[in-house]
């Protein structure tokens, strides 16, 4: 094991489907893969990062009864978490990227950099999986310029992106909490976008570490829609669905809808001033949860995807099933939560 290249199934990562229905088997195969390319690289071979995928895929490789007790958890928890960096890797193969090598030595080497660079894989990975064509965008910091993470490209549009992954010092457990949560997102990342270049552009964000379901009104955590105005992405709803927030009249008039982390997402998604930076999608995501309830190992993820209503045709409809359209709102029509 320690000299020789893990065994990778390629048709199994050629296929998106199967980290759905085969998880376990996707992200060990992934994290193989990750680790074959950190073990043929001199720098990364010599990193902290290089002896926890040994010792993770020994753990698996090994057989049930000589797995150490208790750590299966967290073993699966470490597969998944590294298998999307592998999957990643895997799609952009044969990319001659030095941004992308740039991260990976980032992500094996930089002590608090592991969450921020696994979530910008875990992005750029799902997109080269439907099909973009994904790049790491070089940095100009040196420079004085600012300048987002990702370009992709699908037939014939671009769109550029800025991932934003981090885990707070203090628990978001409160309404105030999570509001100042996502502004302060929205309007550091919103800056990536002031040059005309990066237009369009889309905000990542993963708020796994919030205690997302608090809200101001002690109701329910659901979203009160009108079925009438969903727009379905497939046969059913269940496929997924189209939502335009500006044709809802009374939808920020309903307590399911107000003071929780989707009414502060649009309300300052909706706040960003479109001269001066071309932000036009926001994906907030949940990826980073885990949920075990003594028996049963899941981790579910959640996206939420609010696209301005000039740019429905641009909306990136591979990263979510649930797109809300939003409008424009000046300063006077928000709400005031300073």
């Amino acid at each position: 094991m320690a000299h020789n290249l893990c065994k990778v199934d390629g048709a199994m990562l050629d296929d998106p489907a199967n980290e759905e229905n085969m998880p376990f088997d996707y992200v060990a195969n992934a994290t193989a893969h990750l680790l074959n390319i950190v073990r043929a690289n001199s720098q990364l071979r010599s990193s902290p990062l290089h002896a926890q995928l040994l010792s993770l895929m020994e753990f698996w490789n090994a057989a049930p009864e000589g797995r150490e007790k208790g750590r299966a958890v967290d073993a699966f928890v470490d597969l998944a978490y590294f298998g999307t960096v592998g999957k990643a890797l895997w799609y952009l193969r044969g990319k001659n990227d030095p941004q992308l090598q740039r991260e990976l030595e980032r992500l094996a080497t930089v002590p608090g950099a592991l969450i921020g660079n696994q979530y910008l894989f875990y992005i750029a990975g799902t997109l080269a999986a439907k099909g973009y064509d994904v790049s790491f965008v070089p940095e100009k910091g040196k420079q004085g310029k600012k300048t987002p993470d990702l370009r992709a490209s699908k037939n014939g549009k671009t769109v550029w992106i800025e991932a934003n992954a981090k885990q707070p010092k203090r628990l978001i457990d409160t309404p105030a909490k999570l509001w100042q949560l996502i502004r302060d997102i929205i309007n550091e990342k919103k800056q990536k976008f002031a040059d005309p270049t990066y237009w369009p552009g889309l905000i990542t964000a993963d708020i796994s570490p919030a205690q997302h379901l608090v809200n101001e009104n002690g109701t329910i955590p659901r979203l009160k829609l009108r079925e009438d105005l969903c727009r379905p992405l497939g046969a059913s709803l269940a496929d997924g669905f189209i939502y335009p927030l500006y044709a809802d009249d009374e939808w920020h008039t309903q307590p399911e809808n107000q003071g929780n982390v989707f009414a502060y997402a649009v309300d300052e998604f909706s706040r960003i001033d479109r001269a001066k930076y071309g932000v036009t999608q926001c994906l907030i995501t949940i990826t980073r949860r885990v949920w075990h309830d003594g028996h049963q190992l899941a981790l579910p993820k959640g996206h939420q995807l609010l696209v301005h209503r000039l740019s429905e045709a641009d909306a990136l409809l591979e990263l979510s099933r649930h797109i809300y359209m939003v409008d424009s709102k000046t300063d006077d029509e928000s709400v005031d939560r300073a």
